[in-house]
């Protein structure tokens, strides 16, 4: 059933899920990791997002119609962009009208170096005690606690993404 714009209204939570090594092909792709859209409020918590490679949005394409996204704990790394396009990035958000996010506590590292950012960041998202690398944009001026560090997995080029004591 194909809805019209602006009718996906529902609210939406991901949890405790891992997106891994999923391929979108597509020339812009909307993701291979997680797409969302709609209007309603966007709880995404405690999630992995690893080895996912895609266009665009490798990981996480959210967009938000009027509601809010609650972006929390995950992780996002080692993912793979194909395209470097303007403001790529393996974790995208957009929002229209009074919709915002606000992202806490998550780690998003490592996307392949050259090709685009980590996140794209933009003044309707509000950044808490988030560690990412590289990324475009400005957050919300009210963000505060970000780091830019390597979160020192134990090994996350073979999947385990536990911390190590000096983390």
């Amino acid at each position: 059933t194909v809805l019209p714009t602006g009718a996906n209204t529902g609210d939406v939570l991901i949890e405790r899920n891992i997106f891994q090594s999923n391929t979108n092909t597509a020339a812009l792709g909307s993701s291979a990791g997680l797409a969302v859209s709609t209007g309603g409020v966007m709880t995404i918590r405690n999630n992995m997002f690893t080895h996912n490679t895609a266009g665009a949005a490798s990981a996480m394409n959210l967009y938000n119609s009027a509601g809010h996204a609650y972006v929390t704990n995950n992780t996002v790394a080692y993912n793979t962009l194909l395209s470097a396009p303007v403001g790529n990035a393996s974790v995208i958000y957009g929002g229209a009208g009074a919709a915002y996010a606000v992202f806490v506590n998550n780690i998003f590292v490592f996307v392949n170096d050259d090709v685009g950012d980590d996140i794209r960041l933009d003044s309707r998202m509000l950044m808490i005690d988030n560690d990412f690398g590289a990324s475009n944009g400005v957050p919300d001026g009210s963000s505060i606690g970000n780091v830019h560090v390597d979160p020192k997995f134990v090994d996350g080029v073979k999947l385990d993404f536990r911390l190590k004591p000096d983390s």
